[in-house]
């Protein structure tokens, strides 16, 4: 019975959800998403720099090519422990998968983050996790989301299932303060707006 309940304990966990379908590099259009790529930061600099809202619409297939590309599109992210991300968009979030090595196992882990802005913070609730078909507590994966560089490095905290992070964020080019105004998730696209940090008077 031992032997069992570990074949099928092994079993699950190599089990592959339907929708992780990692994107392989695509060099034949590469150039096409960086071109991409610059088009949005350019887009996202010349509205917060004017002093203006910008709406950006991202697509899961875009995002999955980037995520994909990362390494050719932003250097230091090749030193990140992630192999194989894949993202799926959902009307309340994201689902987020990447393959796990451990002593020779190859298995996937995922989860699904439900996203709600708020006026002064952004919310990441961890709804599920698993590695291949078996539930893990929700709250490993909150203490990995909290100590990664860019949530740690903006004063992210969590709350209970939450990472919470601060709605008072830099753009880098021109340092320009800014913050969600709004984002309307879709089953297969985002819509954000950014508008620049406005100071509130006490």
């Amino acid at each position: 019975m031992w032997l069992l309940g570990v074949a099928v304990a092994g079993s699950a966990a190599a089990w592959r959800p339907r929708w992780y379908r990692p994107a392989a590099v695509d060099h034949a259009r590469l150039r096409d998403d960086k071109a991409a790529l610059a088009t949005v930061q350019d887009e996202i600099s010349a509205g917060l720099n004017g002093g203006e809202r910008v709406t950006v619409r991202l697509t899961a297939a875009q995002l999955n090519r980037w995520l994909a590309a990362r390494a050719e599109l932003w250097p230091a992210a090749a030193e990140l422990p992630v192999q194989e991300p894949c993202v799926q968009l959902t009307p309340d979030g994201l689902r987020v998968g990447t393959v796990l090595e451990w002593r020779g196992w190859r298995v996937v882990g995922s989860a699904r983050i439900a996203v709600q802005v708020r006026t002064d913070e952004i919310a990441l609730r961890v709804v599920e996790a698993a590695v291949g078909a078996l539930p893990v507590p929700t709250a490993w994966l909150v203490s990995g989301l909290a100590e990664l560089p860019g949530v740690r490095d903006i004063g992210g905290r969590t709350v209970g299932a939450e990472v919470r992070l601060p709605n008072d964020l830099t753009w880098p080019n021109g340092r320009r303060r800014f913050r969600v105004a709004e984002l309307r998730p879709g089953p297969d696209e985002w819509t954000v707006v950014l508008e620049p940090f406005v100071t509130r008077d006490p």
